[in-house]
């Protein structure tokens, strides 16, 4: 994604990064994380990375969640009629990353209904997709990132 992005859009203003230490080095005001926080192998720590930019601004996009008091580890599966493969997804406690980003010194401003109807897992677990926009703390100063 990151060598199509910088060969096809990439421009001026738009720039596309393999790491989010990467990102950061161009000063962003806004993170977003559009329905990818569950396929990261470590969601919490990309949250930890997150905070340690200086965004002022966090969007937590079509994110898996539900009520339970842990993560849940999961295998999604895409229907062969779109293709045939299966991924590790996370689906999120919704307590435990809410308790995380308060802990990382966010504060929900929004929550975002995400078009995805709830869901069921294999396991019967259920759980919705929903979003957050989120607001650095006041009480908490952004880190300054070192550029060279």
């Amino acid at each position: 994604y990151v060598a199509a992005g910088r060969e096809h859009f990439e421009d001026d203003v738009l720039t596309f990064h393999e790491t989010i230490e990467g990102a950061a080095s161009t000063a962003p005001d806004v993170a977003l994380l559009g329905s990818s926080l569950q396929y990261l192998e470590d969601p919490a720590g990309a949250l930890e990375a997150v905070s340690r930019t200086g965004v002022s601004v966090l969007v937590l996009d079509r994110t898996p969640i539900h009520l339970g008091r842990s993560d849940l580890l999961t295998i999604q599966r895409v229907p062969p009629s779109i293709y045939d493969a299966s991924y590790p997804a996370w689906i999120l406690s919704r307590d435990l990353l809410l308790e995380r980003l308060r802990r990382l010194h966010w504060d929900v401003v929004e929550e975002l209904p995400a078009p995805e109807r709830p869901m069921t897992t294999a396991g019967s677990r259920e759980f919705i997709w929903t979003g957050f926009v989120l607001e650095r703390s006041g009480a908490a100063s952004a880190p300054t990132l070192d550029a060279g």
